[in-house]
């Protein structure tokens, strides 16, 4: 296990419980942790699965879906976002999510290395030795995650965040002064997973685009 993983709440569990890598602290930096939080708890996985679950709107198998670049394009979106929303206000959690953003792009170039132009796992951890601020541990960890557990996992976070922002900026231009942050993530969350081009689509309609 990398950084940790999120569970939803789920049968008799009604609580939704991050699970937090603490081994090893001294190989482990600790200044990506609020990013990782926001990407992870709120307004990331806990908010926008919570909400999804819990949509009686829904069908049971939307309810459950999970479509990797919007789910984990949304936890990249809403770590994003807390820069707007003033989240980082010590400089130390916002140079951490600067870090996890240049982690996450070079992780991207190196699942597409390993999977698609035939690196060697060595290519790839020479790769991110020389692009991102990680303990050897870290980068061996995501170096094994993405060349045999979930390979291509790591595509989804960048397109669909830029996706997300993307979108926004769309709907901001056509709309106006009659946009609003707070209308379109709403509008994003009430639709639950969905592919992002079907996403769009019905964010047009939500909208009244044309």
């Amino acid at each position: 296990m990398t950084f940790g993983n999120y569970l939803p709440p789920s049968g008799d569990e009604k609580l939704g419980i991050y699970y937090y890598n603490g081994s090893k602290l001294d190989q482990r930096p600790l200044t990506s942790a609020a990013s990782l939080a926001f990407h992870e708890i709120t307004p990331g996985h806990h908010w926008q699965l919570s909400l999804q679950n819990e949509n009686a709107e829904l069908s049971e198998f939307r309810q459950n879906n999970f479509v990797t670049a919007f789910g984990e394009g949304w936890g990249d979106y809403a770590s994003y976002l807390g820069i707007e929303l003033g989240l980082y206000d010590d400089p130390y959690d916002y140079c951490g999510r600067l870090l996890m953003d240049m982690f996450i792009s070079v992780r991207l170039v190196v699942d597409v290395g390993m999977n698609y132009l035939g690196w060697s796992r060595e290519q790839a951890i020479d790769f991110m030795r020389a692009h991102v601020i990680e303990s050897e541990e870290q980068i061996n960890t995501e170096t094994i995650r993405y060349s045999c557990d979930i390979p291509a996992q790591a595509l989804g976070y960048k397109i669909g965040s830029l996706k997300l922002i993307s979108l926004r900026q769309k709907y901001r231009q056509l709309l106006g002064k009659n946009f609003s942050d707070v209308a379109f993530h709403d509008a994003i969350l009430r639709m639950g997973n969905l592919p992002l081009t079907v996403l769009e689509k019905n964010l047009d309609r939500a909208f009244g685009i044309k």
